[in-house]
């Protein structure tokens, strides 16, 4: 008899298109309480996009202003950091879908 609670999935596309937008609305979220917890407990501005490609809609967090305005305010921090730390340990990481 399999163990109550949580399991370990496959990560691979959901074939059926209810399944997949039901998945879809539940992680969005799940990110986006994540998000406002780093927010708020961290200090941090936080921004989160998100594109459903089912539904064609975008889905938007930022913790403050609006999302153009995070994106100024991110390029013109790492101008500033590139030029006053150009050769020191400072690095910024992308993180990207494989």
């Amino acid at each position: 008899m399999p163990k109550p609670g949580r399991r370990k999935i496959v990560i691979e596309r959901i074939p059926d298109d209810r399944m997949r937008f039901v998945t879809f609305t539940k992680r969005r979220f799940g990110v986006t309480k994540k998000a406002m917890e780093l927010s708020h407990l961290g200090d941090a501005e936080v921004a989160v996009v998100c594109y459903s490609r089912d539904s064609g809609k975008w889905y938007q967090y930022v913790s403050s202003g609006d999302v153009a305005g995070f994106i100024r305010r991110w390029e013109e921090n790492r101008k500033q950091a590139e030029e006053t730390h150009s050769n020191s340990h400072v690095r910024y990481r992308w993180f990207t879908a494989r």
